[in-house]
C-alpha cells in the first residue's frame, strides 16, 4: 500500500506527481516477497550503485528522517504491505530508507 505524504508537508504537489518523484523504488519494494520479503534486500539487488548505508540519522515514528545538524526531512511516500515487517520511507534527495515494524531498527541509503 502507498501512502501519499504521510506527514502532510506535500499537499499542493498530486499524488501522480509524488508517485512519479520515486521512480522505479515503489516497484522494486512490491518486489519484496522475492527477497525474503524484505524491502530493504529488494532495493538493494535492485540498484546498481548501492554504496552502503547512511550512518547517524534516524527515522522518527511518523517517518521524519532526523540527522544532526540538518533540518527534518519528510517522506513524499510510505509503502507498507501486510505480510512485511518493513515500511518504506522515499525522500527527497534521493533519500530511501526501510524500518523494521517489530524492532524498529531504520536503515538509510541514497538511491539516486
Amino acid at each position: 500500500m502507498i501512502e501519499y505524504d504521510p506527514c502532510g508537508k506535500f499537499s499542493k504537489i498530486p499524488n501522480a506527481d509524488l508517485l512519479n518523484a520515486g521512480g522505479f523504488l515503489p516497484r522494486w519494494c512490491k518486489e519484496y516477497e522475492h527477497y525474503d520479503f524484505s524491502m530493504k534486500k529488494a532495493l538493494i539487488s535492485n540498484y546498481s550503485f548501492y554504496y552502503g548505508p547512511m550512518p547517524g540519522g534516524k527515522v522518527s515514528e511518523d517517518g521524519t528522517y532526523l540527522f544532526p545538524g540538518d533540518p527534518p526531512l519528510y517522506p513524499y511516500l510510505k509503502i507498507t504491505f501486510p505480510n512485511c515487517d518493513e515500511t518504506c520511507y522515499i525522500y527527497n534527495y534521493g533519500i530511501v530508507g526501510t524500518v523494521n515494524k517489530r524492532t524498529g531498527e531504520a536503515w538509510l541509503t541514497r538511491m539516486d
